[in-house]
């Protein structure tokens, strides 16, 4: 996920109806989400003990976490033990927020406390009964942020649903200091992912998000299949081993080279009037960001092909180069294991609350300029049908079948936008992202 400090008003949207099925040896669910922020934000329906929250989804993160009662709003980056305490509203949550519930086992020897990009959230460890679509998993271990010292992401989640790899999980022993690096001294925990599974859950889950019009606050985000493959229009699927993602350092992964993110290698970029870009790179593929995050000469040269250019000078929150909302975006497709996927023209220009637009191809750091790493993130999701497969530590990807029409797009009055933010890297010194240990 990666970092904004835009939001939307504080409401809470109630998802339509949840549907399962259960095979002789697995159970299932598909669960809808719901799209914010203009397309930038999904957030899923997660249900605590018998209390009923919206979550960010999230496959950059591992931890499964929610706003406690009496929780604290700090300045971003502050300290834990910092007396400097704003409204709540000033972090721009949403609401109501958890309750402590008979179903809930304190873990007195451990805390949360995640490190993203536009700062930290601390809070106690539980294991409760959590509901995922119709899959119940028992006593699963989740955080109860009592400090948030970053902002929200759209004013109506009150937290995330991380489905990464449970390595990059930021649960701490209890007496490990609050005010040191929180990528280190981790404990080992079953994820929430890893809890689906022990439910009974086949050991994936399949994602086709939809998009909503440039102009659209809010709408019908697209469902997250839990075990069960989706049923929309699609291509054939290609399959790729999640390969380990080599700009991370070996100090996030307990020293040993290890997966940690969902990676894989681009083969290929092409974009307008046949230009091609083939030097191989990874990424990450991330529901928690908005936008894709490439080489910087690709992306510069995306950007340039857009008719008028893309702007090389400002730059929104998350990297995205200014552009014209009604800039006429170059052909873009990427090649992923010999198979080329086209990213639609509505989901190469991204709209912020203020109506100004972005483009969704932003630049990760030249090389020697700090950690290289790259996303593919919703822009490149709502084109393609994704299993995130854990079982075989697998991705597949089929090339979406999309009308030119849309989903629901019912809004709320009022309007401010927002963006997402990751545990993996932050918007640096001249729109660059950075990564967050930097």
């Amino acid at each position: 996920m990666f970092p904004s400090r835009l939001f939307v008003p504080l409401c809470l949207f109630t998802l339509g109806t949840q549907s399962s099925s259960t095979t002789s040896t697995n159970i299932s669910s598909i669960v809808p989400l719901r799209a914010t922020a203009y397309g930038s934000v999904f957030d899923a329906t997660v249900t605590f003990g018998d209390q009923t929250f919206q979550l960010l989804l999230d496959t950059g993160s591992a931890d499964t976490w929610v706003l406690g009662d009496g929780w604290r709003c700090l300045p971003p980056h502050a300290s834990p033990y910092s007396n400097d305490t704003l409204p709540q509203a000033n972090c721009t949550f949403g609401h109501p927020y958890y309750h402590t519930s008979s179903t809930l086992t304190p873990v007195e020897d451990w805390w949360l406390g995640v490190q993203y990009g536009d700062g930290s959230v601390y809070g106690t460890v539980g294991r409760e009964d959590i509901t995922l679509g119709s899959i119940r998993i028992p006593q699963q271990t989740i955080g109860i942020v009592n400090i948030s010292a970053m902002p929200g992401t759209d004013g109506m989640n009150v937290g995330i649903l991380g489905i990464g790899y449970p390595i990059i999980s930021m649960i701490h022993p209890h007496s490990y200091p609050k005010n040191e690096t929180l990528l280190a001294n981790t404990v080992r925990y079953p994820s929430i992912f890893e809890g689906l599974i022990e439910a009974g859950m086949a050991p994936f889950v399949s994602l086709a998000l939809e998009r909503t019009p440039l102009g659209a606050e809010f709408g019908f985000g697209g469902r997250l299949g839990l075990g069960e493959m989706l049923t929309v229009s699609h291509g054939p699927f290609v399959t790729v081993p999640v390969e380990i993602t080599e700009a991370i350092p070996e100090e996030i992964t307990n020293g040993v080279r290890q997966i940690s993110e969902w990676t894989t290698t681009v083969q290929v970029a092409s974009w307008a009037n046949n230009n091609t870009y083939r030097t191989p790179f990874q990424v990450v593929v991330d529901i928690g960001n908005p936008i894709n995050i490439l080489p910087y000469d690709l992306a510069d040269a995306v950007n340039g092909a857009f008719v008028p250019s893309a702007s090389t000078a400002d730059f929104d929150d998350l990297g995205g180069p200014a552009v014209s909302c009604n800039a006429t975006a170059p052909h873009f497709s990427l090649t992923i294991a010999n198979q080329t996927f086209s990213i639609d023209s509505r989901d190469m220009i991204r709209q912020h609350a203020s109506g100004v637009c972005y483009s969704t191809v932003a630049s990760a750091p030249p090389p020697g300029d700090g950690l290289r790493l790259m996303f593919l993130g919703d822009a490149f999701l709502k084109n393609v049908v994704a299993v995130f497969d854990m079982g075989q530590n697998e991705m597949k990807f089929a090339q979406r079948q999309i009308s030119s029409t849309t989903a629901s797009t019912a809004s709320p009055a009022s309007s401010t936008g927002a963006g997402h933010f990751s545990p993996i890297a932050y918007t640096g010194c001249a729109g660059r992202p950075r990564p967050f240990w930097m």
